[in-house]
């Protein structure tokens, strides 16, 4: 339209106007655009205008938009007229200009461009949306959360009525439904799991790309389908899904959008969706593989958190990187005071300069890989104790440091040291019992032949008498030694002490020979064991075996004792009220300091030089005394002595235990037998007369080659709670080597009354 252009007075009245104003704005048509006319009362200023005229009469421009009548084609317009004051020849406002130009397609541009500015400000604030998620994503990462709100960003991009985000299955491939908005139970449970080639959501994950549909009801691929029934019965009508694919190409699920009626989407919205998609799918991703580093980060911190191990991680120059809590444990310092210290902390002083230039060495040696496993060193620990251990490293060349994992191995040197002390002591037991059982039977013969001769002194000389008295002294000295074998050959581990009991002054009448012989000859011992003592509820080979440790350590601090004293040990036992039983043993030794007695009882403990004691001596007292319900204290000081008292439980004659042994006699001379069963039931047993031994804790048995399964049988089952007694010796050497496997006591002769005695005392004292 060509420029419309008007001149106006002070008191509107048109003086000239161009032929595109009167083409807009005369009240009559025009009958040519050139001809000449008097327009002063054809135009005039609509009142809508008189503001802005006004002022341009002060001396303003002003600016009026406005919708114009409808011209001459008919057509409404949008118009802009610009108001501009003129002056006369004085200077003086005349009247106004007045422009107009239309601005119909310009107002449609800036519509335009104000949506798209609407647009992009929607997508910029979708992504500064996910850019806040970013960190907080790194921080804790929550795939379900980042779903969530990937999936309600795509709802305010689109303006969609609902919104789905499903993610593959890596396992199985179909499509799970992982967040969601806008819908109803009923129809969340077919999208929970959607298998390949089914609803929109999986055919954009087979075809990798997006999937449009305006209206469900027309679209060819969801005919007769289970999902386009769902859809329909949640109000769907039209659906568009993105595959949510990441920069590095992998096809991690989709997003979708469904509205309830039919819908066309703009190119703004689908770029919109394909910016979300894109930057949402690496977020999930991302947040997959935090989860997934999570988890096994939490997986190794579970593993570290249980190992038995010490797992203690250094640099290159010793200093403590990490621990785990066995170490915590193990060493007895917090994870705040090992690390950012020197390993060597936990190493002896003498292992210290050792390690050191062990880590210089392996770490300049060039070598790709430090790895050491099974090698023994010393640890120490905050208290200063030390440990076995066994140390296993290996270098991270990436980190440059050493993992290094520490096992104690205290339990197994102690398993390894019992075993070999069993074997010591088993070989001690099995020496001595041979040597007591040979003794036996080569004491009963001599007794006899002695009660022989005893009978006839009245014919022998006075010197004949003497030595036949001095003979019967030192058999009788043999005796005891023979008697104090066995009970130094029992084991106490296998022993119920629930059943035993010992006569103090009767168990030393028995022991007394094995046990001072114990002593170097310059050590004078002081016993003092009243009669009138109850009995102790101790068995009296483990009670030999206990004073035996205490006597001997007693002996060898004695030995390390002030060179001007003369050693002295005493033994002394006395009664304890209420119902106890003191039992100790003093000596005048080098005494002991406070960290000695304080880990006197500790197995494997010992002062003494390595191969001469093995630290288990004063752990069986303690465990001898505590197992009837005793206990064991040591009283020390250094250079003045030391003083090891057993306080074991007194046992009343009406509070011996109810449960009485039990002995089978199979001996065919009634008189033989008659005197058996007079000895062993003033022991306190119950005896029966028998062919077959049963379940009997003694059985005295003729020995014969009849009789001989029965006793393997018996002893098989019984073990050493079972007491086999041969009445004779057997016949041949066949039969003397078989009965000899089962270790019984031996009566040679039935007639010596001693020897007869001494044998069933063992053997019921023994069970």
């Amino acid at each position: 339209m060509p420029s419309a252009i008007a001149l106006f007075d002070r008191d509107l009245k048109c003086l000239a106007a161009s032929e595109g104003w009167l083409i807009a704005y005369a009240e009559k048509p025009v009958d040519s655009p050139g001809r000449r006319r008097r327009i002063d009362s054809e135009l005039s200023v609509p009142d809508r205008w008189r503001d802005a005229y006004a002022r341009c009469l002060a001396g303003e421009t002003a600016e009026v938009e406005e919708d114009s009548p409808v011209g001459q084609d008919g057509r409404i317009r949008r118009m802009r007229l610009t108001f501009r004051p003129w002056h006369d020849t004085a200077n003086c406002v005349g009247g106004g200009i007045v422009m107009s130009e239309e601005v119909t397609d310009l107002g449609a541009a800036i519509t335009a461009t104000w949506d798209r500015d609407r647009q992009l400000t929607a997508e910029l604030a979708v992504l500064r949306r996910l850019q806040r998620i970013a960190p907080a994503l790194v921080r804790n990462p929550d795939l379900s959360g980042l779903a969530q709100e990937v999936v309600n960003a795509a709802v305010t991009l689109t303006g969609a009525d609902a919104g789905t985000l499903q993610l593959v299955d890596e396992h199985t491939g179909d499509l799970r439904l992982t967040a969601h908005v806008g819908f109803g139970t009923r129809f969340l449970n077919t999208l929970s799991t959607v298998p390949r080639g089914q609803p929109v959501c999986s055919v954009a994950l087979f075809r990798r790309t997006r999937v449009i549909v305006e209206d469900v009801s027309t679209c060819a691929f969801l005919e007769g389908t289970a999902a386009l029934e769902a859809m329909l019965q949640a109000g769907i009508r039209a659906v568009c899904s993105t595959p949510l694919v990441t920069c590095s190409g992998d096809l991690i699920g989709t997003v979708s959008t469904q509205f309830r009626e039919p819908h066309v989407f703009s190119d703004g919205q689908l770029r919109a969706l394909d910016l979300l998609a894109h930057q949402g799918a690496d977020m999930v991703a991302q947040s997959r593989a935090q989860l997934e580093l999570r988890t096994q980060r939490d997986h190794l911190q579970s593993i570290l958190a249980t190992a038995v191990d010490a797992i203690i991680t250094i640099d290159n120059a010793g200093v403590i990187q990490s621990v785990n809590p066995s170490a915590e444990r193990m060493f007895g310092y917090t994870a705040a005071e090992m690390v950012g210290q020197q390993v060597s902390m936990l190493m002896p002083e003498l292992d210290r300069s050792l390690h050191d230039g062990f880590l210089t060495k392996r770490f300049h040696s060039g070598m790709p890989h430090i790895i050491t496993t099974g090698r023994e060193l010393p640890a120490r620990r905050k208290d200063g104790s030390l440990f076995p251990a066994e140390l296993a490293i290996g270098r991270n060349d990436r980190q440059n440091s050493i993992t290094g994992f520490i096992r104690d191995i205290s339990a197994r040197k102690l398993a390894e040291d019992r075993l070999r002390e069993s074997e010591r002591l088993v070989g001690i037991g099995t020496l001595a019992a041979g040597l007591g059982h040979d003794m036996n039977n080569m004491l009963l013969p001599v007794r006899a032949r002695l009660n022989a001769l005893s009978s006839e002194t009245n014919r022998m000389s006075a010197q004949g008498s003497q030595n036949l008295t001095a003979i019967t002294k030192h058999i009788a000295y043999l005796q005891e030694l023979a008697d104090g074998l066995h009970f130094l050959a029992m084991d106490p581990e296998q022993t119920d002490h629930r059943q035993m009991t010992t006569d103090l002054a009767a168990w030393w009448r028995h022991t007394r020979s094995v046990l001072t012989k114990a002593l170097p000859r310059h050590v004078k011992l002081h016993v003092s064991i009243p009669r009138a003592l109850p009995l102790v509820g101790v068995a009296p080979h483990s009670l030999t075996q206990a004073m035996l440790n205490l006597l001997v350590n007693a002996a060898d601090a004695m030995a390390s004792g002030p060179p001007d004293r003369s050693p002295k040990i005493a033994l002394t036992a006395a009664m304890l009220p209420p119902h106890r039983v003191r039992l100790s043993v003093s000596d005048n030794g080098c005494g002991m300091t406070e960290e000695t007695r304080r880990h006197a009882f500790d197995m494997f403990f010992t002062t003494k030089p390595r191969g001469l004691g093995t630290g288990l001596g004063l752990a069986l007292v303690r465990r001898i005394a505590e197992q009837p319900g005793g206990q064991v204290h040591i009283d020390s000081r250094l250079d003045h002595g030391t003083t090891v008292t057993m306080s074991l439980p007194a046992v009343a004659v009406n509070e011996r235990p109810a449960l009485r042994m039990q002995a089978i006699l199979s001996v065919r001379d009634g008189r033989t037998a008659s005197v058996i069963r007079h000895l062993l039931e003033g022991a306190g047993m119950d005896v029966s007369t028998a062919d077959a031994p049963g379940d009997a804790d003694v059985w005295i048995v003729e020995p014969d080659e009849l009789t001989l399964r029965a006793a393997r049988t018996w002893k098989a089952r019984k073990g050493v709670n079972g007491r086999l007694v041969t009445l004779g010796l057997p016949r041949t050497d066949v039969e003397h080597a078989d009965w000899r496997d089962l270790s019984p006591l031996t009566i040679p002769d039935p007639n010596d009354l001693v020897g007869l005695r001494s044998v069933l005392t063992i053997a019921s004292s023994s069970g």
